[in-house]
Parts: C-alpha cells; structure tokens; sequence
C-alpha cells in the first residue's frame, strides 16, 4: 500500500514536472532591443557615507534607448502603439531614464549591481532610505 502511493505521487510530480516544461516551452516573448546607453558621469551615493567593509557606492545616471518593433502581437498591449512614429526601419523608437548603483570598489562587494529602469513617473527604487525622504543620490 505504501509502495502504491509513494509510486502515485512520483507519478503525479513527473507529470506536474512535464507539464511545467512544456509550458515553458509555449511561451515566446516579445524583443525589445535597447540599441544605446548613455551615463553621465559617477556620483558618490548616499552623500559618501561609507557601509563596512564595502565602504562608500557611486551612482550613475543616464538614458537607455531601444526600439520594439510594433507589429509584433506581444507588443499590442502597448497603449497606442499603432499610432507611434516609426524609424528608418519601420520600429518604434523609445528611451528611459535609468540609474546604476555600484560599490567604489567592486571587489569588496558581493558583485551585485542595482539598476533602475524607470516605466512611468518617478523614480522610486531609490525613493526612501532608513525612512528618510529621497535626496539626489
């Protein structure tokens, strides 16, 4: 009896396993190509304040361009989409404001990077620290 049901759910995890990579299989993403980076030159963060052993981070503010082609059906959801100007090859040019965040010394840190790409409105990632209202970083 035992044997059956450790047998049943082997079975029943196979499956779930099959069915979860053949979904994944399904799915197609849409292509939006970022063609252009642009950063304007580093800060220190946070005012220069230093945190332990990694000591004080710089921040990077800048642009990122890209183009989306507008016939792709994944990119439908995009509001007014088939009213936006096209470029020379027939794409949907756009850009966003973006903002990188990296220990002075990448070595002493855990080779992790924050970035920032801001959708709409305001950037919030950076919004609060301990508490406090955003100030440039």
């Amino acid at each position: 009896m035992r044997q059956m049901r450790s047998a049943g759910r082997k079975r029943g995890s196979l499956l779930a396993a099959a069915l979860g990579f053949a979904f994944l299989g399904c799915v197609v993403g849409a292509e939006a190509r970022v063609t252009t980076i642009v950063l304007g030159p580093p800060s220190f963060a946070f005012d220069g304040a230093r945190f332990g052993e990694v000591g004080q981070y710089l921040s990077f503010e800048g642009k990122a361009s890209g183009e989306i082609d507008p016939h792709d059906p994944l990119n439908k959801v995009i509001q007014d989409i088939d009213l936006a100007p096209r470029n020379a090859q027939g794409l949907v040019s756009y850009s966003t404001d973006i903002s990188i965040l990296t220990p002075v010394d990448p070595s002493a840190g855990n080779r992790t990077m924050l970035l920032n790409i801001v959708n709409r409105g305001p950037e919030r990632l950076f919004g609060q620290r301990n508490g406090r209202a955003r100030r440039r970083i």
